[in-house]
């Protein structure tokens, strides 16, 4: 008894120290920019553009180039002579030509990064709208030039701040490559949508694609070959019971089933999240009478995995796709499940 109950404080005493005291401690560096009033947000710029005061958006975060050196003019992995002092000429040369400097400082030496490929960073980008939860992109390992192609569907308010941050993923700890922060999103990108470049501290530019989704009537599915996709998942934040879904208050490692017919598909787990993301794709060739059925659990090791939603939703000629495309249910613990049917002509 005596020894669980070290093992217990052992690891309570572990989880402050590398969870909840970096986090506050960072939250502290990197507050949130002071959130404007939906007045001041709606308010026509200069252009005559005003933004809407709420709307549903599909945030792309494509791509990013990053400065070969951080900002003490070392690698971002291990290096030294040569490569350390070649990363940092190039950074220089960048940062006195910021306008078309990409092209003429990195395109005639194309040698040198693929030479020095084991010196590049891990790199991966987190944002944060508002108060909603965080989203993040994959790590792309070894380069300058990280391309993501991820998206997300997010409803933004107007007065919503935002919060970025680009990582060099490390075994112990990542290093921060560069922080952005802005009280809101231009005006024109939530009216209108389009291509936004940001460029801030070690990131000579970061790449968002913001495309307003646009409300349309539903449609039914009718016979043809399709992709279907697990898009991503809202869970609830505790079990039925009001327990936690991981010991520590942890979160869940969700990953889903759903059975068309005689047809199935299973996404893998996504780590800690109550917000999974999978876009997992499968093409079928679908009637529109088979029954659609979706499982969702919680992935765990050291017991029988939890069942967080399990639910008949019904045969697919019957629904109503939001978009023409989107099907958007509940399903037990489960707020939405978000899928995708795309025709292939």
């Amino acid at each position: 008894m005596r020894i669980a109950l070290l093992i217990g404080v052992v690891i309570i005493f572990l989880y402050t120290i590398w969870v909840v005291v970096p986090e506050s401690y960072f939250e502290r560096k990197y507050p949130s920019p002071r959130r404007i009033t939906s007045q001041q947000a709606t308010k026509k710029n200069a252009h005559g553009i005003a933004a809407p005061k709420t709307g549903r958006y599909r945030i792309t975060i494509e791509s990013a180039k990053i400065f070969p050196s951080n900002k003490e003019n070392n690698c971002w992995d291990p290096c030294f002579g040569k490569s350390k002092k070649a990363f940092a000429l190039l950074s220089k040369e960048l940062a006195s030509d910021p306008g078309a400097g990409w092209r003429n400082v990195m395109h005639p030496r194309p040698r040198v990064l693929t030479d020095q490929s084991s010196k590049m960073p891990d790199v991966f980008a987190v944002f944060k709208i508002g108060n909603q939860p965080v989203f993040r992109t994959p790590v792309a390992k070894n380069t300058l030039t990280p391309r993501w192609g991820m998206f997300y569907d997010k409803v933004i308010h107007a007065n919503d701040t935002l919060r970025v941050y680009v990582w060099d993923k490390d075994t112990l700890n990542s290093d921060l490559i560069g922080y952005y922060a802005a009280s809101r999103i231009p005006a024109k990108y939530l009216a209108e949508g389009g291509v936004w470049k940001l460029q801030f501290q070690r990131v000579f530019e970061l790449k968002i694609t913001i495309a307003p989704i646009r409300k349309k009537v539903g449609k039914k599915l009718v016979p043809g070959r399709y992709r279907v996709t697990l898009v991503s998942a809202v869970v609830d934040q505790y079990k039925s019971t009001g327990k936690s879904w991981d010991f520590f208050k942890g979160r869940p490692d969700p990953y889903a089933i759903i059975r068309l017919g005689p047809h199935q598909m299973e996404t893998h787990r996504k780590k800690d999240t109550l917000y999974p993301v999978w876009n997992h794709s499968r093409i079928i060739n679908l009637q529109g009478d088979e029954v659609l059925k979706v499982q969702v659990l919680d992935k765990d090791l050291a017991k029988k995995d939890d069942v967080m939603g399990t639910c008949t939703i019904g045969a697919l000629k019957s629904l109503k796709l939001q978009d023409g495309v989107l099907l958007r249910t509940p399903c037990g613990q489960v707020k939405e499940l978000v899928i995708k049917f795309d025709r292939i002509l």
